[in-house]
């Protein structure tokens, strides 16, 4: 069999390794079988694995007004496209994914101030905040034992009207069901986006420009 059609077949067959088998490999305990592993890495493209978010992501945004600090929960996030394979070594990659969440599911606790943050984000023309996903950099194990990676990642948000490239640091992960974690956050200004920052009661009120995007996003491939 050539090298050619050894790699084919461990590229396939690597999609169905368990994740405890795919440590195993990398932990060195199999050299050989390592060896061709690799090689079948550098002869075949990296694998691709089309992903859905699951339900159960969150995602919240934080910041602080004059009187106060508000935390405003995501009640629906939906996401969905295609990524390389993160149990590979470090690199870069192109990916296709988009996450949108609609901001008339945001809920802050406070009907005005629901009212008030939908008014600011002028969510009537531009009803959903959306990432798309540009570049990842797959960077260095922040816990080997998990398995968990540092990575990199670069999008475009598009956030009331106005579309910026932003780069967010992302702790990602597989779990025991084999569901691919992300989490992180990110900080940034309203202004940026050319959104005022919301305020009650005549002025009284007013939200502070900062605020930050926290995120734990679970991915569920279309294999499962």
């Amino acid at each position: 069999m050539s090298n050619l059609s050894i790699s084919s077949v461990l590229t396939q067959r690597i999609h169905f390794l368990s994740k405890s088998a795919v440590n195993t490999l990398l932990n060195g305990r199999f050299p050989f079988i390592l060896g061709f592993f690799l090689l079948g890495l550098l002869v075949q493209p990296a694998s691709s694995q089309g992903y859905a978010l699951s339900p159960l992501s969150q995602l919240q945004i934080e910041g602080t007004s004059s009187v106060n600090s508000f935390t405003c929960t995501a009640g629906r996030i939906s996401g969905e496209g295609v990524i390389q394979n993160l149990i590979k070594s470090a690199g870069s990659a192109s990916n296709n994914v988009v996450i949108t969440v609609p901001i008339g599911k945001l809920d802050c606790q406070n009907h005005r101030m629901n009212r008030d943050l939908r008014d600011a984000l002028k969510s009537d023309d531009h009803p959903n905040i959306v990432f798309r996903l540009t570049q990842v950099e797959v960077l260095d194990f922040l816990n080997s034992a998990k398995g968990t990676r540092q990575i990199l990642t670069t999008g475009n948000l598009s956030l009331a009207g106005v579309t910026r490239s932003v780069s967010v640091l992302v702790e990602g992960y597989f779990d025991e069901w084999n569901k691919l974690h992300g989490q992180g956050s990110v900080a940034m200004k309203m202004t940026d986006f050319g959104v005022t920052p919301p305020s009650a009661l005549l002025g009284l009120v007013k939200a502070h420009n900062e605020i930050t995007i926290r995120f734990h996003l679970i991915a569920v491939s279309d294999l499962q």
